[in-house]
């Protein structure tokens, strides 16, 4: 409370606008990411599709928005607050957005921690377009010149997701020649330790 107290209120508003927009992307992944998704949680079958992922709200408004709002921020903080939002839209359109941070673009996007956050923020689009995030998770994870934490990062959200039998093959045998030891025990525990789930949802019965 006495942090709250002493914030400024730029910092107060900047809080609350970041808030906000976190709701307003979870909202709208809800009511317009998929018919099926909506459903669940709107009455569309009385009143219809409120919208839908290429509503032009979203493409035209809320992810130029959230754009500037990850560029134009001098913070880390601030940047990972906006890539968290992103995560939240879970939309195929966010992926030009967030590719030159996942990939280090230098001298703009190099930070370990925002890359990071931009990887994990494919963990909704990564399962209504795996085609398109795996081959990107792949290279990160099989890239033996990659920060460890990244390859990490990338080879557990691939494997949960449910990637192909042949991702799993590859990433297996290539843990017997890893020369990085983290990487190696990483990718040794994530398989075994996936393949004692128990399989309580139809995604990880699949796994």
């Amino acid at each position: 409370m006495q942090n709250l107290l002493k914030s400024s209120p730029v910092q107060s508003s900047k809080t609350i606008l970041q808030t906000a927009m976190s709701m307003v992307a979870d909202l709208m992944n809800a009511a317009c990411g998929s018919h099926l998704s909506s459903a669940k949680k709107f009455p569309v079958s009385v009143m219809g599709d409120f919208c839908d992922k290429m509503d032009s709200v979203i493409i035209n408004e809320f992810i130029p928005l959230l754009t500037r709002e990850l560029e134009s921020s001098e913070k880390t903080f601030d940047r990972i607050v906006a890539l968290a939002t992103f995560g939240s839209l879970g939309l195929e359109e966010i992926l030009p957005v967030l590719l030159p941070v996942i990939r280090g673009t230098p001298g703009q996007f190099d930070d370990t921690a925002e890359r990071l956050r931009a990887i994990l923020s494919l963990q909704r689009v990564v399962f209504t377009v795996p085609e398109k995030v795996h081959p990107i998770l792949a290279s990160l994870a099989s890239n033996v010149g990659e920060r460890h934490e990244i390859r990490m990062a990338s080879l557990g959200l691939l494997l949960m997701s449910n990637a192909p039998q042949a991702l799993w093959q590859k990433f297996a045998a290539h843990s017997w020649f890893e020369s990085n030891r983290q990487m190696a025990s990483f990718t040794h525990k994530l398989i075994q330790s996936i393949a004692k789930i128990s399989g309580a949802s139809p995604i990880l019965r699949e796994l």
